[in-house]
C-alpha cells in the first residue's frame, strides 16, 4: 500500500545478528519509524539501505511511503510457536 504519512518519530539505527533457517549467522540493520496516516498511527520498520536513508531530521515531515505486511513464524525458547506481523517500509520519499 502507498500512503501519505507524517513522520512522528524516527528510532535509532540498530544492527543485530540472528540465526537464519540454515543455521547461519546473519546481520541486519533496521530502524523503527512511527508515522501518522490520517487518523491511524503506524509503527513500521525499515531495513538495510532504507533504514540508513531515514534520519531523525525527517521527524515532523510529510512523506510518501510504500508499506507492506510480513507475517512470519517463530519459536520461543520453551518450544511454543508464535506468529509475528510486521509493517515494513519499502520506500520513503519526502513530500
Amino acid at each position: 500500500m502507498e500512503k501519505l504519512a507524517k513522520i512522528i518519530e524516527v528510532g535509532n539505527l540498530n544492527t543485530r545478528t540472528y540465526t537464519d533457517r540454515n543455521g547461519q549467522s546473519q546481520t541486519i540493520t533496521s530502524r523503527q519509524v512511527m508515522m501518522k496516516c490520517g487518523e491511524d498511527t503506524l509503527y513500521a520498520e525499515a531495513t538495510g539501505d532504507r533504514a540508513v536513508q531515514i534520519t531523525s531530521e525527517m521527524n515532523g515531515t510529510a512523506c510518501w511511503v510504500r508499506l507492506g505486511l510480513t507475517a512470519r513464524k517463530g519459536q520461543r525458547a520453551d518450544g511454543t510457536e508464535f506468529t509475528m506481523t510486521n509493517i515494513n517500509i519499502y520506500s520513503i520519499e519526502k513530500f
